[in-house]
């Protein structure tokens, strides 16, 4: 290789793979640590007390219906 040419290998792209390597890589932790803090802390909050829908059943047959 030329004395004067740069090599773009070693000083740019494994570099900047690195670099684009643990942006993602903290990227997936910080995604994680806020999943499990609002699941963990937030969710709750916001949790909407649910009631069992009773479904209205046929009334019972009385004595004059069944005759």
């Amino acid at each position: 290789m030329p004395i004067g040419q740069p090599d773009y290998v070693n000083q740019l792209l494994i570099p900047l793979g690195a670099d684009l390597l643990l942006f993602i890589l903290k990227g997936v932790v910080v995604l994680l640590l806020a999943g499990f803090f609002v699941k963990k802390y937030v969710a709750p909050l916001f949790k909407k007390e649910t009631k069992a829908v009773e479904e209205p059943s046929a009334p019972a047959a009385t004595s004059e219906q069944q005759s």
